[in-house]
């Protein structure tokens, strides 16, 4: 009956991204999930029994205002509850017992060490290429777009707009102020403002002039499907690898939780073990 429960809310919940054809074909592997979370989470609850792990009043308040402001916006506690067929019992019981798991859990993983010094050069070492960083150009731009349904008389029009625009910047107009005028980009909204992006991210010849204008110069006008774009590059970086100090604090945090994350899962299938 529990799993059966279970399995109910997993198909309910995956109905509203998965065809019913295609939903009836995954029954079999949610079951298996569902056999295998319930185990897990009475395995655990026995544990929390006999570790006499308890979860205050407060702990479940705090839980629940954070989980208040995690939710998307416009999404109610109640249309969770609908949404997942739970009753604002079964919520908190529910919220209760993961907090005392995450208690217990955190309990058999406060002594794992920090990495040390040398595990840190090591891991560098032997994962050198996860540290390099592509080249990247930072740009903005101010687009006059042109529509497939275009005579050849309205696009040069449009290209002359271009070129007016282009000049009025390089006479010392403000850039942002003319993107928000005349783009026909959202990013006029920003000043025209693309953000940092690598090769590969933009359409062909929109690439080419930022990866090879200098930086501050106001380029010439690039055509591309998408209309003519008057490009200005604030920043361009070379490719490169992170060093390991400017990596170490980040670094070391991930490999600290890989560590935890390991000892938890270890601790979990010694319980799995020894349960019947």
């Amino acid at each position: 009956g529990e799993v059966d429960a279970e399995l109910g809310r997993m198909m309910q919940m995956a109905s509203r991204r998965v065809p019913p054809d295609r939903l009836e074909l995954l029954r079999d592997r949610f079951q298996h999930q569902a056999v295998e979370s319930l185990i897990l989470k009475n395995v655990l609850t026995e544990a929390v029994g006999a570790n006499g792990v308890v979860v205050t009043d407060e702990d479940v308040a705090e839980a629940m205002t954070k989980f208040r402001e995690n939710l998307p916006p416009g999404m109610t506690l109640e249309q969770i509850l609908e949404m997942n067929n739970w009753s604002q019992e079964e919520f908190d019981r529910n919220l209760r017992m993961d907090l005392s798991i995450n208690k217990l859990l955190e309990q058999n993983v406060e002594e794992v060490k920090e990495p040390t010094d040398e595990e840190l050069g090591k891991f560098y070492e032997e994962n050198a290429e996860r540290f390099d960083v592509p080249e990247t150009v930072s740009a903005r731009h101010i687009l006059v777009a042109v529509e497939t349904t275009d005579t050849q008389e309205q696009r040069d029009a449009k290209k002359a707009k271009a070129e007016e625009l282009r000049e009025k910047l390089v006479a010392g107009s403000d850039f942002a102020e003319v993107a928000a005028e005349s783009s026909d980009c959202p990013s006029k909204t920003r000043g025209g403002d693309l953000g940092t992006f690598g090769r590969g991210q933009m359409v062909q010849p929109f690439e080419e002039a930022a990866f090879t204008q200098k930086i501050d110069e106001i380029g010439p006008v690039v055509e591309t499907q998408f209309g003519y774009h008057i490009i200005q590059v604030q920043k361009h970086e070379d490719p490169r690898r992170l060093a390991l100090d400017d990596v170490k604090e980040r670094l070391g945090k991930g490999l600290h939780a890989q560590k935890r994350q390991e000892a938890a899962q270890k601790y979990v299938a010694e319980l799995k073990k020894k349960s019947n």
